[in-house]
């Protein structure tokens, strides 16, 4: 099920699904751990005799406010008769997620309800030795271990806690406390260890034709002093409706928040915080892939969030080692290298598993960082900590023969060869080290630019295949040309890789792609490549439709001038949103359901990046 609504403060995540649960919840780092990984935080209440789940409750909306920062969840439910509205944000100074929770009586009597919150913790991404108790002095709900401790408590007039249950779930046969809160009267256990959960209630009275409300909050903190500490008032973000907004400026607003809720305060990156995946796979993307992050940055340079894209920067120098001069595949936000399925081992010889693009687009991202922000005082230290290193290794990583960069594995991470996108992004990555040596006043290295132009010539000569009239896909380790169509070669054109005008070669390989990877189906859009087998739902497609390769095919149509085709691709990724404007990974071909994850962060940057590229063409 897609995350529906992110909230984010650099420390502290908590993301929703279509269903109003909470169902992850990172502190303090973004993608490490999540507390709950995928199990639930659920709302639920008791009136007159009934008990319902909120999560039940058909007709529910969720939306963003014009600022991002702040949602709104509401819903009727004909059981209780009451309208239930909820505001929410997590405080920008504080570990604090905050649910403004409203009830509307619209009748002629008054009413009382009990609300009860049920929490299905795994502290640090495990249920064992965790401890859930309630705290009489805060009259709170805590769960902790280690250096992590998560409050619940209630605030509003004449309103607090009167109810819980520690206990055991999922151990024993036991299904958890929430199973105690259906007869609307919790067993008042104060305290459990091990595999647990939590359940906490309290009473709301409603007046006739009137409202009520109270504060429902989620404080995170390393210690318990910290997680008790009385603040002084709640530092209230309003909603405000955002339908005045033009839709394509409000998925542009939209998608920027997102980026920047996915940013660890220590600067990583994170591809996406969707634990649903593990369904299908017991790992997630939860990491910090340089690649995305690289993309990430260029469009936060561009948009005037800096601060965020110097963090991450500076994050990926720290990485770099004298024996290990470029990126690995992925990283955890802290910078300790991610889990991998890629072998220390290829034909029988020893070998660092590494996808030599993540360097290259660094070094990319970095050039353009320094264009746009020539006063940096920190570019120094990038430049010869970060760029010098890694241009340097690209430059010694080819093969003496063809000048071509060495095999390594790819962007989709499947295979491993010389990709005509890894070549673009060295050429990219080494023009931009020459670009950047100049801004930092210092003389670019000859064989940076050399390599650069040698490596161009091999693109064109030993990358080209006459007969389907677009690149190859890549040259096998042994040499061999792969011939299957990749969205993801448009990208020789996107970053102006050419120094002369090879503008047929261009058109000829983006209408090649057109035509092989549409998706000629009721949702549309383009497929990653022909063949793509990763959650492939029909073999009457060339694949499921990507969101980035659409979106590239729509960056590729404005550099040519086709502004209408590039709108055609713009307004149908925004069509594809959710309702609450999250952009997944890829959609069923033919329900149009977000497949994978959702939100994917690279989805959203390319979508801002389609949305300058055209406006910088249409002003």
């Amino acid at each position: 099920m897609p995350r529906s609504l992110v909230y984010s403060n650099g420390r502290l995540l908590v993301a929703f699904d279509e269903r109003g649960r909470i169902r992850d919840l990172f502190y303090p780092r973004i993608g490490q751990w999540n507390h709950l990984s995928g199990h639930a935080i659920k709302f639920g209440y008791w009136i007159e005799g009934r008990f319902q789940w909120a999560d039940q409750v058909a007709d529910r909306n969720q939306a963003y406010g014009s600022d991002a920062r702040v949602g709104r969840q509401s819903w009727t439910s004909e059981q209780i008769g009451l309208t239930v509205t909820i505001d929410e944000w997590i405080e920008p100074g504080d570990d604090r997620f905050i649910r403004m929770v409203t009830i509307q009586n619209d009748g002629s009597e008054d009413r009382e309800l009990r609300f009860f919150s049920s929490h299905d913790f795994r502290i640090n991404e495990t249920d064992i030795g965790d401890t859930s108790f309630y705290h009489a002095a805060s009259h709170s709900l805590i769960h902790y271990k280690d250096r992590v401790y998560l409050r619940i408590h209630i605030e509003g007039e004449g309103i607090e806690l009167d109810q819980w249950a520690c206990g055991i779930k999922g151990f024993g046969g036991l299904e958890g406390t929430w199973r105690d809160a259906e007869d609307g009267q919790l067993s008042m256990n104060p305290i459990a260890q091990g595999s647990v959960d939590s359940t906490c209630g309290w009473t709301v009275r409603v007046p006739a034709r009137a409202s009520s409300s109270f504060r429902w909050i989620l404080t995170a903190a390393p210690d318990l002093p910290a997680v008790v500490e009385p603040r002084n008032g709640t530092e209230f973000i309003p909603w405000h409706d955002p339908s005045g907004q033009e839709p394509l400026d409000r998925m542009f607003d939209l998608s920027l928040s997102m980026l920047r809720a996915h940013i660890d305060s220590g600067g990583a990156v994170m591809a996406a915080i969707d634990s649903d995946i593990m369904e299908t796979n017991r790992a997630n993307y939860a990491y910090m892939w340089p690649r995305d992050g690289s993309f990430v940055a260029l469009v936060l340079d561009r948009t005037g969030r800096s601060d965020y894209s110097r963090k991450f920067f500076n994050l990926c120098r720290s990485l770099i080692r004298d024996d290990q001069p470029f990126l690995l595949q992925k990283y955890h936000a802290d910078g300790a290298w991610g889990a991998t399925w890629h072998p220390w081992i290829v034909d029988g010889k020893a070998e660092v598993p590494f996808q030599q693009d993540e360097s290259a687009l660094m070094i990319h991202a970095l050039g353009e960082h320094a264009k746009l922000l020539p006063d940096d005082p920190e570019l120094d230290l990038l430049f010869q900590d970060l760029v010098c290193p890694m241009a340097d290794h690209l430059v010694a990583y080819r093969d003496p023969e063809t000048g071509l960069p060495l095999p390594s594995y790819d962007l989709w991470e499947e295979r491993r060869g010389v990709h005509t996108f890894t070549v673009a992004a060295v050429i990219a990555g080494l023009r931009s080290a020459c670009q950047m040596a100049e801004a930092v006043g210092q003389e670019p290295r000859a064989a940076w630019l050399e390599a650069a132009n040698e490596i161009e010539d091999g693109l064109a000569t030993r990358l080209w295949d006459p007969d389907r009239g677009c690149f190859y896909r890549r040259l096998a380790a042994d040499g061999s040309p792969d011939r299957t169509i990749d969205a993801s070669t448009l990208v020789v054109g996107l970053l102006h890789v050419f120094r002369g005008n090879h503008s047929d070669l261009l058109r000829s390989s983006y209408e090649a792609v057109r035509k092989a990877l549409r998706v000629h189906s009721a949702v549309g859009g383009f497929a990653r490549y022909e063949g793509d087998y990763y959650f492939r739902k029909s073999d009457g497609y060339p694949g499921n439709p990507w969101i980035i390769s659409t979106l590239w095919v729509a960056q590729a149509a404005i550099r040519f001038g086709e502004l209408d085709e590039a709108r055609r691709w713009i307004d149908w990724t925004v069509r594809h949103a959710s309702p609450t404007g999250m952009l997944p990974e890829q959609l069923h071909p033919e329900t149009g359901e977000p497949l994978s994850v959702s939100p994917l962060t690279w989805s959203h940057a390319e979508f801002v990046q389609t949305i300058l590229e055209y406006r910088a063409a249409t002003s």
